[in-house]
This record gives structure tokens, sequence and C-alpha cells, in this order.
């Protein structure tokens, strides 16, 4: 078991990458791996072979679909591997969905 402070503490820098957690990657205080440009962020993307992974948090996404990509890639890097792609397909949705609310909003 490792904290996260550790990981991404000068000292945790050392640590061989990439290393393996046996079972399960969970963290704590999640909101902090919103930041894609992050130490902590970084670190734990160099973390593979995790049987099973899971953010905690209490703070609220907001509406910024960087902040939910830095997080779904944490959680699956294999389905949401390229902030690109995770753009182009819900940024176009978003604004399918936006269409709709404006011509249900402005019909009444």
């Amino acid at each position: 078991m490792a904290s996260c402070t550790t990981l991404s503490s000068p000292a945790g820098s050392t640590y061989p990458f990439p290393f393996t957690i046996q079972h399960n990657a969970q963290v704590d205080e999640a909101h902090r791996l919103k930041n894609k440009n992050s130490l902590l962020f970084e670190v734990l993307n160099r973390v593979h072979d995790t049987g099973r992974r899971l953010l905690l948090t209490g703070t609220p996404l907001q509406n910024n679909l960087s902040e939910l990509w830095a997080l779904l890639h944490f959680i699956l890097p294999g389905i949401f591997h390229s902030e690109e792609e995770f753009n182009e397909l819900f940024s176009a949705q978003l604004e399918i969905d936006s269409d709709v609310e404006d011509e249900v909003g402005g019909s009444r």
C-alpha cells in the first residue's frame, strides 16, 4: 500500500515504473486526478495491471469534458485512451442535446 502523496513525492519518483498493483488501486480524493497535467495523474497512469480501479471523491464534476476524460482514463485506460477521440465523440453528442433542448424550449 502506498499513498498518492508518497507516490507523487520526489522520493516516490524513485519507484521503478511501470509497477504492478496486485489487486486493487483505490484513489481517495480522486478530484485531484481531474488535472491531466498534475504529477499525481502522471504517476498513477504509470500503474499497470491492476485488478480493479476505484476513485473516491466528494467533489462534483464540473461541465468539463477534459476533467471527465481524466477520471475515466484512469478507471478504463483501454477504452478512454485518447482525450481527442473522447472529446470528438462526446462534444458532438452534447451539441446535439443542446440543439434539442433549444428546439423544445423555443416551442413553448
